[in-house]
């Protein structure tokens, strides 16, 4: 019997006519399909489970910058007013949160002490505080422009400092502008027959004051308050602080002018609704 070539092949492979002769694309397609099987077998899928991972570490890190951004806004300083008083500006500084080792330095670097925080809240030689209130006399204020501290703490238990600038001229004018606009009696009538005007509550402000006009009655503002030029607190022995008013005289109208150069509105003070009792 004739037999044809005899095929040469490696050993443990599968040489039937329908291995040997098959299309070699059925071949490849088993493949993928048995690797995929194993690749069940071994657990989830790789691609999603990158997925996961990378979620989660970017939630993380949202979650560790959301914290970060927090902290430093609550640790930053809220805000500061300035107040005149007797002894000088007192500059007062607000934080976002309680703080703790408060310290101030002028702009040379030399520190300078605070008021005394109240004693409820110290808690032992740490003093926790909202705020803090420094007070600057006329001579340390700089002859120009701005004067300006730093201020150092601790936050969280995290070092913090501020630079607070204030301008005394301007503030001082701000400040007075929104206390006289809320405070109903500009001047004030005695309850004699002969009235006496007394101009005391805005002498108290002259330092911000460039001129205090006034009219009587109807008549035209062309009276002036005489003081003398300041700016500091307080009221001079020679300020004009009252004048006589006729017997029937009934209302008087006042204006004021800033040193920033912008005016008041003119107010009206009736003297049934302004006199001294």
């Amino acid at each position: 019997m004739h037999h044809g070539p005899r095929l040469n092949h490696a050993p443990g492979w599968d040489v039937s006519p329908s291995t040997v002769y098959r299309d070699e694309k059925v071949a490849m397609l088993e493949r993928v399909e048995r690797l995929e099987d194993r690749v069940r077998e071994l657990g989830p899928e790789p691609l999603p489970t990158r997925r996961k991972k990378v979620a989660v570490v970017v939630g993380l890190l949202v979650a560790l910058v959301g914290t970060a951004v927090a902290i430093y806004v609550l640790g930053s300083v809220d805000g500061q007013t300035v107040m005149r008083s007797s002894a000088g500006h007192m500059i007062t500084v607000r934080f976002g949160t309680t703080v703790r080792d408060v310290r101030w330095f002028d702009a040379k670097g030399t520190k300078k002490d605070p008021l005394v925080i109240p004693d409820y809240l110290q808690k032992g030689n740490d003093p926790v505080q909202a705020s803090s209130t420094l007070i600057v006399p006329d001579e340390a204020l700089s002859p120009t422009g701005t004067t300006s501290f730093v201020v150092r703490y601790r936050a969280f238990g995290i070092p913090r400092r501020a630079t607070v600038s204030f301008d005394a001229k301007v503030t001082d004018v701000e400040t007075t502008k929104r206390l006289l606009a809320g405070l109903p009696p500009w001047v004030a009538f005695s309850s004699h027959d002969e009235p006496y005007l007394y101009f005391s509550t805005l002498l108290a402000y002259k330092y911000a004051l460039a001129s205090i006009t006034w009219g009587l009655d109807d008549g035209p503002l062309d009276r002036n308050v005489q003081f003398a030029p300041s700016n500091a607190l307080g009221i001079a022995p020679t300020d004009q602080i009252y004048v006589k008013l006729p017997a029937d005289a009934r209302s008087v109208r006042v204006k004021l002018r800033y040193k920033d150069g912008t005016e008041s509105d003119v107010r009206v003070f009736e003297r049934k609704h302004h006199t001294l009792r």
